[in-house]
């Protein structure tokens, strides 16, 4: 039972180029006609934007549409975290 060495990594590899305006935004929007908000950091916005429009939908009825795949699923995540595993799954499709 030896000791299993890990590379290094230099902190340059892990500069992804996030702009340093990225922060993050609250949107207020109505679920299934409640009103809610959702925190997500602006990439994850522009992405569900970019989608929405992408299905010709607005950005409540493919977050409503996400969120009933995520109680379908009887996911333990939370809407927003359920939300950015979504874009990133989507985007790593697409790459």
């Amino acid at each position: 039972m030896g000791i299993k060495l890990i590379p290094q990594i230099k902190v340059t590899e892990l500069n992804a180029n996030i702009p340093p305006e990225t922060m993050r935004e609250k949107r207020s929007l109505s679920l299934y006609g409640h009103r809610t908000s959702v925190a997500l950091e602006t990439p994850f916005w522009a992405a569900l934007d970019s989608a929405a429009a992408e299905h010709n939908i607005s950005l409540a009825g493919l977050i409503c549409k996400l969120d009933d795949a995520r109680i379908t699923a009887k996911s333990e995540l939370g809407l927003a975290a359920y939300l950015r595993v979504w874009v990133t799954a989507k985007l790593q499709k697409a790459v």
